[in-house]
């Protein structure tokens, strides 16, 4: 079931490891409140995805989860994915100018499900 979130993607820092917040209204995510985190150490795979129900689906793998995540445009979508992409995989680096620490910005995004497996 897909479920309207906002998200923050943040660098690794002193407050902590690379990582996807997200809360369940905008007012909660810019006080901080009522977040949940996703750590995104240990991802394997970041890719768009095929949906039936959203175009602009994308996929984050790692051992412990699988989470589909979709934008509301084909250029957030875009957005997310290349900035995931240089924060999580390994080289190359696409923005290697970019500080440590940063906050990459907020979007609202769709969320499909975070599961184990078997």
């Amino acid at each position: 079931m897909w479920k309207r979130k906002w998200f923050v993607l943040r660098r690794k820092s002193p407050q902590g490891k690379p990582r996807l917040e997200y809360c369940s209204s905008e007012k909660s995510c810019a006080e901080g409140k009522n977040r949940t985190i996703i750590p995104l150490d240990g991802i394997t795979d970041i890719s768009r995805a095929q949906s039936r129900t959203h175009a602009h689906t994308i996929m984050i793998v790692s051992q412990e989860i699988k989470l589909f995540l979709a934008g509301e445009s084909e250029k957030d979508s875009k957005e997310w994915l290349t900035l995931m992409k240089e924060l999580v995989l390994p080289e190359p680096k696409m923005f290697p100018s970019i500080k440590g620490g940063d906050i990459y910005g907020k979007q609202i995004l769709l969320v499909e499900g975070v599961f184990t497996p078997d």
